[in-house]
């Protein structure tokens, strides 16, 4: 009955809405229960059919007596049945820090910016954000002016790095000291005015040499030698202020964001009408204007300065330990040892580090939401028949062991004595008794019923199980 509802349940639903179904029950909720129902009822009949078939295999012949255990295990669970089967075989987040450092570690993407959308199938509008965007990176070494590392006269041939001094026009050089210490990468930042962010100022007078008319936020150099200590290079790269417009989507809960344009820059010599004791300044472009606290400018451009600093430091001719000042420059002497193209991944670097600052923009403090249309998937029941072609094989064969069963109990005028332990109890002729002996321990019972061989016998209008 259980098996003909399911099939009646899943013709009636077939190729209906899933919110039709009745008293909003799911589905899957009503075919489960009934096909408990089924797998119940069917594991109490084949469990009674075995212990009822006990008693027709002692009426067959001479067998152990041990095997009234076996057929009542095998009534009781599948591992069991195989061992009866087998004797009976011939039968049956804020901006932090840690989103620079993450975009370190490379690998950043827009899409890491996860939307609310219930459905997992979401469109929005083309839409405006504040975003940091990497500028081209600059190849300063052409501008490296090699020069003796002791004497300041100038080397026109080649010569070893512990002889040389490295430096470009704005001061800033790679050389060796008095102690055999070699650096062999410089990072150094500029030092920028949070009030005027176009003004490139350090202790040291480094200037800008290939940004100086663009307002960044950081602009840092990298002087370095490759793994050969034969060649020499030097880089300038920064990051700006920018405003970026994205499109994005959800479909089947895959979160798709992809930039579609990106504009503007800070502008630092217009600050907005208020009367709070703020400046913003803005970001014009692609019919919007995006404002940024000068506060929060000079937080960041202090920020990073302080990280994109640091030396890669190595002892020549001695035993001391080569040194990394800073995990900036470690990342940064990473992304460019063994490259092809040092200008490529040095542009690749930027690009994933202005990523991640700008996810964190698009989360942090000071972001908006954008609503976008929420699409709802409408279900559709589909019932995929052959699913049930196993169960109801199990339960042909279900029935089918049961009438060969009672069959073959009416063909030998069998009781129905199943599983019942008084009918075993009964059943023991006395000499049967006599040779199983007391009730001791089990293992020395099996091993006694073993030994013993018994036969269903009918003696005067009584059953018994007679020894052998």
């Amino acid at each position: 009955m259980s098996m003909c509802a399911i099939i009646g349940i899943l013709l009636k639903f077939r190729g209906r809405a899933l919110s039709d179904r009745p008293y909003r029950i799911k589905l899957n909720t009503l075919v489960s229960i009934f096909a408990q129902i089924s797998s119940t009822a069917l594991v109490v009949s084949l469990s009674e059919c075995i212990s009822q078939l006990k008693w027709l295999w002692f009426a067959q012949r001479n067998q152990p007596l041990s095997d009234f255990d076996t057929f009542d295990e095998a009534s009781r669970g599948p591992l069991s049945s195989v061992v009866l089967i087998w004797k009976t075989r011939a039968s049956i987040p804020p901006f932090t820090v840690a989103s620079v450092y993450a975009g370190m570690n490379g690998g950043v993407e827009l899409s890491q910016v996860i939307p609310t959308c219930p459905t997992g199938n979401c469109t929005w509008s083309p839409y405006n954000s504040l975003a940091l965007c990497a500028n081209p990176v600059a190849n300063l070494t052409h501008s490296l002016n090699v020069t003796n590392a002791y004497d300041g006269s100038p080397m026109n041939g080649s010569c070893a790095l512990m002889e040389c001094k490295y430096s470009l026009p704005n001061g800033l050089s790679l050389a060796p000291d008095s102690s055999g210490a070699m650096t062999v990468v410089q990072v150094a930042s500029l030092s920028l005015n949070g009030t005027n962010v176009s003004q490139r100022s350090s202790p040291s007078n480094l200037t800008s040499i290939a940004f100086s008319d663009i307002p960044v936020v950081l602009d840092f150099f990298m002087i370095y030698s490759d793994q050969s200590y034969a060649n020499v290079a030097a880089l300038e790269a920064s990051l700006s202020f920018c405003g970026q417009t994205y499109n994005r989507s959800v479909a089947e809960g895959k979160v798709n964001t992809t930039e579609l344009d990106r504009w503007g820059s800070l502008d630092t010599r217009v600050a907005a009408a208020s009367s709070e004791p703020i400046v913003n300044w803005p970001i014009v472009g692609n019919s919007t204007t995006l404002w940024v606290e000068e506060a929060y400018v000079d937080s960041l451009q202090y920020t990073l300065s302080s990280i994109f600093s640091g030396t890669y430091t190595i002892q020549v001719g001695g035993t001391a330990e080569t040194q990394l000042s800073s995990v900036a420059v470690q990342a940064l002497n990473n992304t460019i040892g063994g490259s092809l193209d040092d200008v490529a991944a040095f542009q690749s670097f930027m690009d994933d580090l202005a990523v991640s600052i700008s996810n964190n923009f698009r989360t942090g403090v000071g972001s908006t939401t954008v609503n976008g249309a929420n699409n709802s998937l409408q279900t559709y029941i589909s019932v995929d028949w052959y699913w049930l072609i196993f169960p109801c094989f199990m339960l042909l064969f279900a029935m089918i062991f049961l009438l060969v069963t009672i069959a073959k109990n009416h063909a030998r005028r069998g009781e129905a004595w199943k599983s019942s332990s008084i009918a075993v109890l009964s059943g023991l002729s006395s000499d049967a008794k006599a040779k199983l002996g007391d009730l001791t321990f089990m293992t020395s019972m099996q091993e006694r019923a073993k030994e013993i061989r018994v036969r269903l016998v009918e003696e005067n209008g009584h059953w018994q199980l007679v020894a052998a």
